[in-house]
């Protein structure tokens, strides 16, 4: 499984305690290994969604685990591109014969969130690609959502990614604010950003 580092996490950690997060919903979330160790240190709940059900076997002490695919609508079938290394599961083909493709039942987060009466303040997104797709199926309950770690594109490495500029802008139509310093970090064509409502 794929972990932030170490000092990614302390830095994870800490602004979700700064903001009291009490709930946190982690989608593409292989283990949930950061969701857990939100609500380890905040006392909170973590939901860990990952469409890839072989994580389930794999997951972290401290999630509430759910095998399910979360995009932009709910919908009987989607194409859901399973990889053979744990991570690199998308929506979007990545064509290097290393995936196989899958058809899913596809829930938007709003759906999901509704059927488990969950109510997140913070959302960690991690689905290879697919960012603006999963935020457009939880408009419903990001209202709520004070705080969101997400991983986007910032060059079109395979086509349909989430760029940055289109993430920023939509979320910036909604109260959000990109944060810089860490957890955030950019290392090449694609980085985890940080983006919050600003403490009042």
């Amino acid at each position: 499984m794929n972990h932030e580092e170490p000092h990614v996490i302390a830095a994870l950690v800490a602004l979700c305690k700064q903001m009291d997060v009490r709930c946190v919903v982690q989608v593409g979330a292989e283990d949930g290994f950061e969701a857990a160790e939100i609500a380890r240190a905040t006392g909170g709940r973590a939901i860990a969604i990952e469409a890839d059900e072989r994580c389930f076997n794999h997951r972290a002490d401290g999630v509430e685990f759910h095998t399910a695919l979360i995009g932009a609508t709910d919908c009987e079938a989607a194409t859901f591109y399973r990889h053979v290394s744990f991570g690199l599961s998308s929506m979007l083909k990545r064509g290097d014969g290393g995936e196989e493709a899958l058809e899913l039942p596809q829930h938007r987060l709003d759906t999901f969130c509704a059927a488990l009466d969950v109510r997140p303040d913070a959302l960690v997104i991690d689905t290879e690609g697919t960012t603006l797709d999963v935020l457009k199926g939880a408009t419903g309950i990001l209202g709520g959502v004070r705080l969101i770690y997400a991983e986007v594109q910032t060059a079109e490495i395979r086509p349909g990614v989430s760029l940055l500029p289109d993430v920023e802008a939509w979320l910036t139509e909604r109260g959000f604010v990109r944060r810089e310093g860490l957890p955030a970090y950019y290392p090449g064509s694609q980085g985890n950003y940080t983006f919050w409502r600003l403490p009042q």
